[in-house]
């Protein structure tokens, strides 16, 4: 008998939970393994702009073609902003720094490791907020985090940091810098050229010359400057 997963619709939306739902017979190196299929197919989602259907149909496909069963437990959509859904933070730095160890040279697991520093970030800060502001009895700034798709994450990191806690991310210098250095690379991947290998995704200064590039050395600074946010942000 085939092993059940169930693709499923996030109830608690402030909590992030995990997009997949397993029956009792796996065990947790199979979900973490299907959990790195699930994380890769929806990088080549996001770099290729596919729509939430898309990447539906061809996860269910993945997971069929393994000899799961699969069922779909959803209303009118997937999830709340599918392509930040996911385990939290420790999964995401863990899937970043996999791809990194299994192949360094290839761009796809560059731009996995990078586009899993910013979901880690993004999922992580929204937990803090709504909690804070909940515990605040401010539901109101709770619901802004979770509903306002026009906040960015550096209004996050800003100025609802500093309503919340007092604290900004922009205070950190060093730390600042980079989370700049991997959103912009983020955003240079997501937008990249469709015929482009990834040799040609860097960072420019004003004048023109490359500050960084989609590389080895890049993306683990990015992890560790990453993991440094997320300790200061777990310290808050």
């Amino acid at each position: 008998m085939e092993k059940l997963i169930t693709i499923k619709e996030s109830k608690d939306r402030s909590g992030f939970v995990s997009p997949l739902e397993f029956s009792d017979d796996f065990s947790e190196d199979e979900k973490t393994n299907i959990l790195n299929l699930y994380f890769q197919e929806m990088v080549r989602a996001l770099i290729e702009n596919r729509r939430e259907g898309e990447f539906v149909k061809s996860i269910k496909n993945i997971l069929r073609s393994n000899k799961y069963t699969v069922m779909q437990s959803v209303s009118a959509t997937l999830t709340y902003r599918w392509n930040i859904l996911g385990p939290l933070r420790e999964m995401m730095m863990y899937s970043a720094s996999k791809f990194l160890k299994e192949n360094p040279a290839w761009p796809p697991n560059l731009a996995a490791a990078i586009i899993f520093c910013i979901n880690a970030l993004e999922i992580y800060v929204n937990i803090k907020l709504i909690d804070k502001f909940n515990t605040m009895g401010r539901a109101d700034k709770a619901r802004l985090v979770e509903d306002d798709k026009s906040l960015s994450l550096e209004d996050k990191l800003c100025w609802l940091l500093t309503d919340a806690f007092n604290s900004s991310l922009k205070e950190q210098n060093t730390l600042w810098q980079w989370f700049d250095n991997i959103k912009k690379m983020r955003n240079k991947i997501i937008h990249h050229k469709k015929d482009s290998d990834g040799t040609d995704i860097v960072l420019k200064d004003k004048e023109g010359n490359v500050v960084h590039k989609l590389d080895e050395v890049f993306a683990k600074n990015a992890i560790e400057n990453t993991q440094e946010i997320l300790t200061f942000l777990e310290n808050l």
